[in-house]
């Protein structure tokens, strides 16, 4: 690349910079789409650990009965 080309990218890209508003908002559909999937995870690793604890507790009444 020589001198010439690579000021100008230097200058396109700082004027690229300059223009930019800074970091992306994410709009209200976006924002509530991702907390519906974090609610999903949330919900789905709390019926996770119900689960195991089930399992746990059933283990131990069998062991019981032995």
């Amino acid at each position: 690349m020589n001198r010439e080309s690579k000021e100008s990218a230097t200058a396109s890209f700082a004027k690229a910079v300059a223009g930019n508003p800074g970091p992306v908002v994410p709009n209200d559909k976006v924002q509530g789409e991702m907390q519906q999937m974090v609610k999903g995870q949330e919900s789905k690793l709390g019926a996770d650990a119900q689960r195991e604890d089930n399992s746990k507790e059933k283990a131990a009444e069998l062991k019981k009965k032995e």
